[in-house]
């Protein structure tokens, strides 16, 4: 979908469809994202991808209502990550 569509209205829908609450997706993937998308942070890998579509994937959520318990989520993942990899958490998210 997102190839042949110009705007990611088509991922709002998507995601309110399903339920979603966490959302990861290759920022330089999608431009013009979903003005409710709220971005949690990036995990970002300290080697070279061998498979991925790049270094650093981001988090977003929909659910703003949620964000301290999923953030807490998200800070214990970030605790279990292997050497060379990190979670930044977005500093700059206003609710």
């Amino acid at each position: 979908m997102r190839m042949r569509n110009a705007d990611t209205k088509w991922a709002a829908e998507l995601v309110k469809k399903n339920n979603v609450e966490l959302i990861m997706i290759y920022d330089h993937w999608f431009h013009n994202l979903p003005n409710d998308w709220i971005k949690l942070g990036e995990l970002k890998l300290g080697t070279t991808p061998t498979t991925a579509a790049g270094q650093a994937v981001s988090f977003y959520t929909v659910n703003g209502a949620d964000i301290d318990q999923i953030n807490q989520q998200l800070t214990d993942f970030a605790s279990s990550l292997p050497d060379n990899t990190t979670f930044i958490m977005n500093q700059e998210i206003n609710i």
